[in-house]
């Protein structure tokens, strides 16, 4: 890892991508949880039926798959290291690996 004041800041368009994939961070969680609160919601008034649990649980697994890639897409613009292994669900204040700093002020 270098020495912070050896780093270059990143450029606006690098830390406005980092804003960006944080505030899909952002709106995916809310999406999924309310979707998760709606099926614990939907399942016990459709107790008979076979096709709401395996509707439900398709669903589920859906947006696990979603998350994952939503939370690991993104990477360090200087380094390539994948953001979503170092924090989960919010962006970190510095990259890790080459201690890039991904908010102002940082570090």
């Amino acid at each position: 890892m270098l020495p912070v004041s050896d780093q270059k800041p990143l450029k606006p368009e690098e830390r406005a991508r980092l804003q960006h994939w944080h505030r899909n961070m952002m709106v995916f969680y809310a999406v999924a949880m309310t979707i998760i609160i709606s099926a614990a919601f939907v399942l016990p008034r459709f107790p008979s039926s076979d096709w709401v649990p395996r509707t439900v649980l398709a669903v589920l697994l859906l947006l696990i798959a979603f998350g994952a890639y939503v939370q690991f897409r993104e990477r360090c613009p200087r380094c390539q290291t994948r953001i979503g292994r170092q924090s989960r669900f919010m962006l970190p204040k510095q990259c890790r690996r080459c201690g890039v700093p991904f908010i102002d002020g940082a570090v």
